[in-house]
């Protein structure tokens, strides 16, 4: 798909619904756009009317896999490099861009993953092993420093705890009051569907929960083709989707 402005969706990363629009972002150009239900796409970052609309070189959206989180103002929040450091910055749509914590270095955003709440908190991943959240009044705070091991997938269930995917534990967790638990997953890498005490993943990447608590799960081993899987609320998994190899 290419847009007005000649935006193509090119290695796409993260998906987001917002109002009536899909957003995504495009590895290759660096740019986050939007995508209509008519079809229609355009971009969002950057954007032609800005004053330099080549926004400096350091400063990437969703490079090489690096997520983004947009809020209700489209404005996002992304992970970036500046100075050489790890940053998480808030990208307005008008191009004004703010490091939320420029005394905080982070130490590994690289495919980590966002989630928000209802509330407006905003979750994240970092190293893979750590959740942070950022409060509605901008307090950073770290929900739980140790127990996962390569967290890639987050997700906020209706009842306030994290679901998680943990793509190298290779099974389904749920953060609660500072505690983890697993949902599913034997930790044997495999696809096995059934009920959730024997049922395995292969890499588990991505989480989205859905109004009847069903969690679908991205299963995207590097080396077989990706899956989508669900869980269901009564504790059984199957495979809803997958696509053969080329």
């Amino acid at each position: 798909a290419v847009g007005e402005d000649a935006t193509d969706l090119s290695v796409p990363h993260d998906l987001w619904f917002l109002g009536s629009s899909l957003f995504t972002a495009s590895d290759r150009n660096s740019a986050v756009v939007s995508v209509e239900l008519d079809g229609t796409v355009s971009r969002l970052y950057p954007r032609p009317t800005w004053q330099g609309a080549n926004y400096p070189s350091d400063i990437k959206v969703a490079a090489g896999g690096d997520p983004f989180l947009i809020l209700p103002d489209r404005s996002l929040i992304a992970v970036t490099v500046l100075n050489g450091h790890e940053k998480l910055v808030q990208l307005r749509p008008d191009g004004t861009l703010t490091d939320l914590f420029p005394d905080q270095h982070f130490e590994n955003l690289h495919l980590s993953s966002f989630a928000l709440a209802p509330d407006g908190t905003i979750y994240f991943t970092e190293l893979g092993s750590r959740i942070r959240k950022i409060a509605p009044d901008g307090t950073l705070t770290t929900v739980i420093e140790r127990g996962l091991v390569g967290a890639r997938g987050i997700a906020v269930d209706r009842d306030g705890s994290l679901v998680v995917a943990d793509s190298r534990a290779r099974k389904i967790l749920r953060v609660r009051d500072g505690k983890i638990e697993t949902i599913a997953g034997t930790g044997t890498r495999d696809q096995q569907n059934g009920v959730i005490s024997s049922a395995s993943f292969m890499e588990p990447t991505g989480i989205a929960i859905a109004p009847d608590r069903t969690i679908y799960v991205l299963d995207y081993p590097s080396d077989m083709t990706p899956t989508v899987r669900a869980i269901s609320p009564e504790g059984k998994v199957r495979t809803i989707a997958t696509s053969p190899m080329p």
